[in-house]
C-alpha cells in the first residue's frame, strides 16, 4: 500500500502508530482492524463523495475502533506481564472522562466485550456524563473538589448499582462524607501528594493542587477510625503529571507509591485492594527519539517493580489501576480543511538599476546587493566564509535602512525583491552550511497559507500549551517536495498561526509541501486532536463548532457514518454573547425591509464557505 520512500512521508510511522499510511494515489489511508483484517479508508476520496461534498469542510473525522484497539493494546500488555511474572493482582482500565466527554466516545469505550473498564469523573457534571451513558456495574471513581450535591450523586449512583470510589483529596473532602447519612455501598480512596514531583525543578511540593501530604494521610486515617469507616478505604491513587517522557522518572514515583501503600498495609493494617497509578502514560504526537519506552516497556517496568517491592516486604501485591487517557483518544480524531487563502513567495523578475539610482552614492548599498545577486545566481558551489559574512552583513544593514525609513516605496519594493531573491536561492542550492541562518531563511522565504479553522476553537492545545500537532496534506503525497510554507487560521488574531511542524527528523518552522495551484489547494489534515481538543476550545471570534463525523468500518473495506455536532451557525454563537431569541426578532422587526436576507444569514455557518 505504501508508496516509494523517495517521498516525503512527514514521518508518519513514527507518530501514527500504523493507524495512517499513504496509498499509491498519495492520499493518507486509515487503516483500521475490522475482525483481524486491516480496513482502508482514504480520507480524499471520502470527503470527495458526493453526499458530503458540498460546503463540508471543516470536519472532523472520528474513528472509535481505535479507541477499542488502543484499550484492547493497555490489557494485552499488563495481562502479558501478569502471567509472565507469576503477579498475584488484577489490571484495571480508569478512563478519565476530561480527557473527551463525547457520550458517542464513552458509550464506544464501555462496549469493550474483551476487557472491564472503568470510568473517573472530576465534577458533577461529568458524573451525570456517565450515568446517562453507561449501563449498570460500572466502576466510577470519584476525583476533583466534591460538595454534598457530588456525593449525594455519586451515593445515588451506588444505589442505582455503580461501584463508587471517592478519593479524598482534601482533608475537607471526609466531613463531608461524614455528613452524610451512609448506608451503600462506597469505597473511599486517598490521593498521595508524592515527594517525586520535585524531580520535575520547575514544580515545588507545596504548589500542587491535589492530594494529601504524609501527615495529612495519617490524619485521615485517625478520622475514618473513629468513624468506623477505615474498612471502606480500599484505594490508594497518585498523579505526577501527563506525558512522560522518561521511564525512569516513572520508576521514581513508582517506588514511592509502593512504599506508601506497604505502611498502610503493615503499619496500620488497612485492606488497601487497589493502586491506582494515574494517568502519565506519554504520547509521541511528532518528535523522533522523545520518549524512552512504549506501552511495553510500561507494563513491564510497573509490575516488575511492584511484584519486587511487595515480595521483598512479604506484602500481598495490590490489584493495579491507570489512567491514560490521552494515549487511548489522541489517534481516534482527525481535522480535514480547506485552504482559504494562498501567497506564494515566488522569485522575481530584477529589473536592471535606473541610472539617477547607480549615479546617486547615497544607493551605494542597493547597487551592492543588485551585484551580489548577479553573481549569486550564478553560483553552484557553496559561498565561502568571508563572502557569506560580507553578505549577511550586508542584508543586515539594509534591514536597519528598512526601520529607520531611509528609502521610499519604491525603492524599498526594489530593494525586497532582490533581497529575497538572494535568500531564496542560498536555500534553494543549500549555498551556506550554517544550520541556523538555513533555518532562517527557509521561513523568511517561505509560503503563507490560511486555513479555515479557528486555532482557539479546534486546537486550543497548539495555542496555549504549544503543543505540536502533526499537520499535512491529505492528498498528492506522491509528488516531490517543491515548497514550504507556513500557516494560518482565519480569525483576526495574530495569534492564530502555526509556528511549529513535522519534519522527516524532528520539528521545523515551515511545512515541506507539494507544488500545487492556488485555485486547486490540496486538503489539509491535522491529526491526532482525540484527547482534550473538543472541550477546551473556545469561540474567540465567535467560530463555533465543526461537524462530526464518526465513522465505524465494515467488511470489504465498507464503513458506516454517522453525523454529530453539526457546525454551529451564526445564529447559534450569540447565545454566547448573552443576545437571546428575544432581542434578535427587535433586531428583526426594525428591520423589516432585510428580513429575509438578515435571516439567511442567520443560518450560516460561522466558517468560510
Amino acid at each position: 500500500m505504501n508508496i516509494k520512500k523517495k517521498f516525503f512521508d512527514y514521518n508518519i510511522k513514527q507518530w501514527s502508530k500504523q493507524y495512517l499510511i499513504i496509498n499509491k494515489k498519495g492520499n493518507i489511508n486509515i487503516c483500521i482492524k475490522h475482525n483481524k483484517k486491516n480496513i482502508y479508508i482514504d480520507l480524499n476520496k471520502l470527503i470527495n463523495q458526493k453526499s458530503l461534498k458540498k460546503n463540508i469542510l471543516p470536519i472532523k473525522l472520528s474513528f472509535p475502533q481505535i479507541i477499542k484497539q488502543k484499550i484492547n493494546k493497555i490489557y494485552l500488555n499488563f495481562k502479558k506481564y501478569i502471567k509472565k511474572y507469576k503477579y498475584n493482582g488484577k489490571y484495571l482500565f480508569i478512563y478519565p472522562i476530561k480527557v473527551n466527554q463525547q457520550s458517542y466516545l464513552i458509550r464506544s469505550i464501555l462496549k469493550n466485550i474483551k476487557n472491564k473498564i472503568g470510568l473517573e469523573a472530576g465534577s458533577k457534571s461529568e458524573l451525570m456524563t456517565i450515568l446517562i451513558n453507561s449501563n449498570k456495574n460500572v466502576t466510577i471513581i470519584c476525583n476533583g473538589y466534591k460538595d454534598k450535591k457530588y456525593i449525594y450523586l455519586a451515593l445515588l449512583a451506588s444505589k442505582i448499582g455503580h461501584k463508587i470510589f471517592f478519593v479524598i483529596e482534601k482533608i475537607k473532602e471526609i466531613k463531608l462524607i461524614l455528613n452524610v447519612k451512609i448506608k451503600n455501598n462506597f469505597f473511599i480512596g486517598i490521593r498521595s501528594k508524592l515527594n517525586s514531583l520535585e524531580l520535575n525543578k520547575k514544580i515545588n511540593k507545596n504548589q500542587i493542587k491535589f492530594g494529601l501530604t504524609s501527615l495529612q494521610i495519617l490524619k485521615t486515617i485517625k478520622i475514618l477510625k473513629k468513624n468506623n469507616l477505615l474498612k471502606k478505604l480500599k484505594l490508594l491513587h497518585c498523579h505526577i503529571k501527563s506525558q512522560i517522557n522518561d521511564i525512569n522518572y516513572i520508576k521514581i514515583y513508582l517506588k514511592e507509591i509502593i512504599n506508601i501503600y506497604i505502611d498502610l498495609i503493615k503499619i496500620f493494617k488497612i485492606k488497601i485492594k487497589y493502586l491506582d497509578l494515574g494517568g502519565g502514560l506519554a504520547v509521541n504526537y511528532a518528535e523522533k527519539n522523545k520518549m524512552n519506552y512504549n506501552i511495553k516497556t510500561y507494563a513491564s517496568k510497573i509490575i516488575k517493580l511492584i511484584q519486587y517491592i511487595c515480595k521483598k516486604n512479604k506484602t500481598k501485591t495490590p490489584n493495579i489501576i491507570t489512567e491514560s487517557g490521552r494515549f487511548i483518544t489522541a489517534h481516534h480524531e482527525i481535522l480535514i480543511t480547506n485552504i482559504v487563502n494562498t501567497e506564494k513567495n515566488n522569485f522575481y523578475k530584477i529589473k536592471p538599476l535606473k541610472k539617477n539610482i547607480i549615479t546617486n552614492k547615497k544607493n551605494i548599498l542597493i547597487i551592492k546587493i543588485w551585484i551580489i545577486w548577479n553573481k549569486i545566481k550564478k553560483l553552484t558551489k557553496k559561498i565561502k566564509k568571508n563572502k557569506e559574512k560580507y553578505i549577511f552583513k550586508l542584508l543586515n544593514k539594509i534591514k536597519i535602512n528598512f526601520k529607520l525609513g531611509i528609502y521610499n516605496l519604491k525603492i524599498k519594493s526594489y530593494i525586497e525583491k532582490i533581497y529575497n531573491n538572494i535568500l531564496k536561492y542560498i536555500y534553494k542550492k543549500k549555498l551556506i552550511k550554517n544550520k541556523k541562518k538555513l533555518k532562517y531563511i527557509n521561513l523568511y522565504t517561505s509560503d503563507k497559507i490560511h486555513i479555515n479553522i479557528s486555532l482557539f476553537q479546534s486546537l486550543p492545545d497548539m495555542w496555549g500549551a504549544k503543543q505540536k500537532f502533526p499537520i499535512l496534506p491529505i492528498e498528492g503525497l506522491n509528488k516531490p517536495i517543491k515548497r514550504y510554507t507556513n500557516i494560518s487560521d482565519i480569525t483576526c488574531d495574530s495569534d492564530g498561526t502555526i509556528y511549529q511542524y513535522i519534519n522527516k527528523k524532528n520539528i521545523n518552522n515551515t511545512l515541506p509541501i507539494q507544488n500545487f495551484k492556488s485555485n486547486k489547494p490540496p486538503k489539509i489534515g491535522i491529526f491526532m486532536i482525540g484527547a482534550y481538543q473538543k472541550t477546551l476550545g473556545n469561540i474567540h471570534n465567535l467560530f463555533g463548532n465543526i461537524k462530526t463525523l464518526i465513522i465505524y468500518t465494515r467488511k470489504n473495506n465498507k464503513f458506516k457514518e454517522i453525523s454529530i455536532n453539526k457546525n454551529d451557525n451564526i445564529s447559534n454563537m450569540l447565545r454566547y454573547t448573552n443576545t437571546n431569541k428575544k432581542k434578535i426578532l427587535l433586531f428583526l422587526k426594525r428591520n423589516k425591509i432585510h428580513i429575509n436576507k438578515l435571516n439567511k444569514y442567520l443560518k450560516y455557518k460561522t466558517y468560510l464557505e
